[in-house]
């Protein structure tokens, strides 16, 4: 399990790599398209007007991919790290039942259930987490 968690780990980092190369590049168009913009104003082929408006387009477009590529990088793979975590936690299950320490199978008890545990016919019962409903299926 761990080990197609790994693969996939490294699949996402490689797929938002060509993405954010590929933002980079249509930032570095919009920077060309901008300097032509100004050489434009500059020459007066257009009017000042034309050339605001055009900015302000190409600038909130350059402002986006900018955002995104900081986005990807920020949340390339984020849910991996819980993950690894909790199947690390679900592999010990089995040991933490099978111990005697009840301080162990206490905290265990909290990570699986939550606190919303309920006495029925004088057995405790309660319903997983979601993280944890699958585990016992």
């Amino acid at each position: 399990m761990l080990l197609k968690l790994k693969k996939e780990e490294f699949d996402i980092a490689k797929s938002c790599l060509e993405v954010n190369n590929l933002k980079r590049k249509q930032v570095e168009a919009i920077d060309i398209k901008l300097k032509l913009l100004l050489d434009s104003y500059l020459d007066q082929i257009i009017d000042k007007d034309v050339f605001q408006e055009k900015k302000f387009q190409l600038v909130s477009q350059k402002k986006t991919f900018e955002e995104q590529i900081i986005y990807n990088k920020k949340h390339q793979g984020s849910w991996i790290e819980p993950m690894k975590n909790w199947i690390s936690e679900a592999t010990e299950v089995e040991q933490v039942v099978k111990s005697a320490d009840l301080e162990l199978k206490k905290v265990l008890t909290v990570k699986i259930f939550g606190s919303n545990l309920f006495l029925e016919n004088k057995i405790v019962r309660g319903d997983g987490k979601k993280s944890w409903s699958c585990a016992f299926v």
